[in-house]
């Protein structure tokens, strides 16, 4: 299960149906209405944290990465991430099935522990247009060289904490995914130091 990837929703049915992202096209092409209303709900819980910097969701059959059924990809274009495709081998699934496939990749150690299964891979491929290898910053230069930096530095900080809990193999696998994971695990899981540096490093920059 990769981020190429359940709980409690923040709001009813209704709620999800009213918001601004219900009627964007990859959304709307989920059958499932429950795991609609996740997506939606975290769209809206992610626009609240971080801000939401791509809308541009589509639906897809996607390939598969290290065995695992990828949830999602975002794709970079001209140094800013210009699609988010989910993966309809798995969004076309029931909740039930959704949840069991993604909760399955938690519980194997591939991806970060989270209460909100469902909603993970949509807040890892958020977090992934917020910033990932081959985005440019203002400026570009040594701003973006600055900013994978830190990332870079946080991502060995975390390597080498044999303390850390809650993370997945996925998260080991890259600056990038550690990033990506790291927002996911922040959101719906255990906050913990390394999570925080992610949140920083967000903050700062004004990402």
């Amino acid at each position: 299960m990769g981020g190429r990837a359940g709980g409690g929703a923040n709001g009813g049915m209704g709620s999800a149906s009213r918001s601004r992202f219900a009627s964007i096209p990859g959304i709307q092409a989920i059958k499932d209405p429950q795991v609609r209303n996740e997506l939606i709900q975290t769209l809206e819980d992610y626009d609240k944290e971080f801000g939401v910097r791509q809308t541009n969701i589509i639906l897809e059959s996607l390939g598969d990465y290290k065995g695992q059924l990828v949830g999602g990809e975002a794709r970079v274009t001209a140094g800013k991430t210009s699609e988010i495709a989910l993966n309809s081998k798995l969004f076309d699934k029931s909740s039930k099935d959704v949840t069991k496939i993604i909760s399955d990749a938690q519980k194997g150690g591939f991806m970060a522990q989270t209460k909100n299964p469902i909603r993970h891979i949509l807040a890892h491929e958020l977090a992934h247009a917020t910033w990932q290898p081959g985005h440019f910053t203002k400026g570009e230069g040594y701003k973006t060289k600055q900013l994978k930096n830190q990332v870079v530095g946080a991502y060995r900080k975390f390597l080498n904490d044999k303390s850390a809990k809650g993370w997945g193999a996925y998260a080991k696998s890259s600056y990038g995914e550690f990033f990506a994971e790291g927002v996911a695990k922040h959101m719906y899981g255990a906050k913990d130091k390394h999570t925080q540096a992610i949140v920083k490093i967000i903050n700062d920059w004004k990402l």
